[in-house]
């Protein structure tokens, strides 16, 4: 009786313990892929104005989408905004959305504004890389974008990202972050919170919400 009492304590002390170690980089490494997509693992859309345009014609409808362009060979470099904090100009949008969420979402919400005042830099390296993306911090000495661009037979510079902290519910099931592109030309999407669930094995996107 009572080896099976501390057995059955032991998994419930064990599965709090997991949940207690859950941090935003378990997160990022298992669902950062899936939201940016692999898109950028082929040949940028603007590359079919080499072409003269009797070439450019013939090849458009194969250049609309993504996947039925050329595979890109060279390495995919990926720049991450340093620190782990949301735009103060995004605030009153998050802020906004209170009463337009259900209420569990609005509670995670808040939670991540509340986060925006405390700092905090980025890990390197708790980061894995993501897919075929490799990362550099934008606050790397090293002048990668130049590097890059007098190297652009070998590399290719796919764009900035920006991340939050992660923020989770109480019982570690669920949590969300705000997550921006950029692309190398300078273009940027709207800010995007990312909901996440844990599965079995890791987590997942359970939805995404531009703001």
């Amino acid at each position: 009786m009572w080896k099976k009492v501390f057995i059955i304590f032991a998994i419930i002390l064990g599965t709090q313990t997991c949940r207690q170690q859950e941090d935003s980089y378990s997160v990022y490494n298992d669902v950062l892929l899936d939201v940016i997509g692999t898109s950028r693992y082929h040949i940028p859309f603007n590359s079919i104005f080499q072409y003269d345009s009797i070439k450019q014609r013939e090849l458009w409808n194969d250049y609309v989408y993504a996947k039925n362009r050329p595979i890109e060979k060279r390495r995919l470099f990926l720049e991450v905004f340093s620190s782990l904090e949301i735009h103060q100009s995004d605030i009153p949008n998050l802020t906004r959305l209170y009463g337009e969420i259900p209420s569990c979402d609005s509670v995670l919400v808040s939670k991540l504004v509340a986060s925006s005042s405390k700092k905090e830099i980025l890990d390197f390296k708790k980061m894995q890389p993501i897919g075929r993306y490799e990362l550099y911090s934008s606050n790397q000495e090293l002048d990668l974008r130049t590097y890059i661009k007098e190297n652009n037979d070998k590399y290719v510079d796919v764009g900035f990202i920006a991340i939050s902290k992660v923020v989770f519910t109480d019982n570690n099931d669920n949590g969300c972050f705000l997550y921006e592109m950029i692309d190398p030309g300078g273009h940027g999407y709207r800010p995007r919170l990312i909901f996440v669930e844990k599965g079995l094995s890791k987590w997942t996107v359970s939805k995404e919400l531009g703001i």
